[in-house]
């Protein structure tokens, strides 16, 4: 492992941004959450920023969101 640093936010965006983008050309569909989690990671850690992976879950409220869309 490299060095120890710390990226600012802008650098961490990018990095996300491109393991993402990576992730969906490799795969063809963006519900690859643990993958590309866990190559971001890898990318994190060969920086020398050490990182886990935390498992989430989330509940989407569709209906909430057409309300505000409709507010606007």
């Amino acid at each position: 492992m490299h060095g120890q640093c710390t990226p600012d936010i802008e650098t961490l965006d990018r990095l996300c941004r491109l393991t993402i983008r990576k992730a969906f050309a490799f795969y063809g569909f963006k519900n690859s959450c643990i993958a590309t989690s866990a190559a971001m990671r890898d990318v994190l850690e060969r920086l020398g920023i050490p990182a886990e992976l935390m498992r989430v879950e989330a509940v989407g409220f569709p209906l909430a969101r057409l309300a505000a869309d409709a507010s606007r």
